[in-house]
């Protein structure tokens, strides 16, 4: 199986951090060969700000080489949503495809702080299944 990986992390000895409550994310997607996608997310809260993290994923299939329909993965308003008030978590989750072609998973992660402030983190990871 291969995987795409998209991890970013924030140290607090940066210049500008990039966020207030989070200090780092990791996100994978990944589809197998028997047409399952593959969908890995955690996160570390920063110690002195962290309150609660909201994760949401939703997958997408590639028509007309430009534009994106999102694919039922059996959720509510086709979303995955968790929650956590641990300070580290991991989400994980997979889901049968119906067909071959390019997928994106699309990623919010909202960071909310002590303060009520929140950090959205939002990325995308493209997989080609053939």
């Amino acid at each position: 199986m291969a995987t795409m990986c998209c991890n970013l992390n924030v140290f607090a000895a940066s210049v500008t951090p990039r966020w207030t409550n989070c200090d780092q994310y990791g996100f994978t997607f990944a589809i197998t060969d028997d047409g399952v996608a593959h969908v890995d997310v955690d996160y570390l809260g920063d110690s002195n700000h962290f309150e609660s993290a909201r994760m949401t994923i939703k997958l997408q299939k590639r028509f007309l080489l430009l534009f994106w329909n999102t694919v039922d993965i059996g959720y509510s308003n086709n979303e995955w949503v968790e929650t956590s008030t641990d300070l580290y978590d991991t989400f994980y989750n997979s889901f049968p495809l119906s067909s071959k072609g390019t997928y994106r998973a699309v990623l919010t992660l909202e960071i909310t702080g002590k303060d009520g402030s929140v950090d959205v983190i939002e990325s995308e990871l493209e997989y080609e299944y053939e």
